[in-house]
């Protein structure tokens, strides 16, 4: 067992699995001027996760914003829309991560529909206010792997240690 507490060596930085977290406000003109549509929740989550030697070891950490865009399937042509979700794609994160509120949650959720459509494969956390303490999440917004209630930053870390693990 190694200093971080798993079998075998670390990970070199080459080997390491990315997550993304992706910011989306999907703002309307209204929100642009308001700090209440900008969350600090991926730097916060960023920050914790990145202390961590075992997280950082297997994990790079990335943001993918979209603080400008219009509210995803509206106001944009088909073509934008691709182009958003190969933003992410680009990535190649093994993760996406998400945090909802009450002003994206629909449109992040028809966003990462597309996104797991495409690459079913990525594992897609979804976090925040409009998680919490809402027992029909799962079954209303079926697209997320996995939900986490209240503080984001511990339940993050062993999910993200739990599929290094297998």
């Amino acid at each position: 067992m190694n200093a971080s507490g798993h079998d075998g060596p670390p990970r070199a930085a080459a080997e390491r699995s990315r997550v993304v977290f992706l910011g989306a406000t999907f703002q309307r003109s209204a929100h642009a001027e308001s700090s209440l549509f900008h969350s600090m929740a991926y730097y916060q989550l960023a920050a914790f996760l990145r202390a961590d030697p075992a997280i950082d070891a297997r994990y790079e950490i990335a943001l993918e914003t979209f603080d400008d865009a219009p509210f995803w399937g509206e106001g944009w042509g088909a073509e934008d829309d691709m182009r958003s979700l190969g933003v992410v794609l680009d990535a190649a994160p093994a993760v996406v991560a998400c945090s909802l509120y009450v002003w994206n949650v629909e449109q992040v959720h028809r966003f990462v529909g597309a996104l797991k459509h495409v690459a079913p494969e990525l594992v897609v956390v979804a976090g925040g206010p409009e998680v919490f303490d809402r027992p029909d999440f799962v079954a209303t917004f079926p697209d997320f792997d996995v939900a986490v209630e209240g503080d984001g930053e511990a339940p993050l870390r062993e999910v993200l240690l739990r599929l290094d693990a297998g």
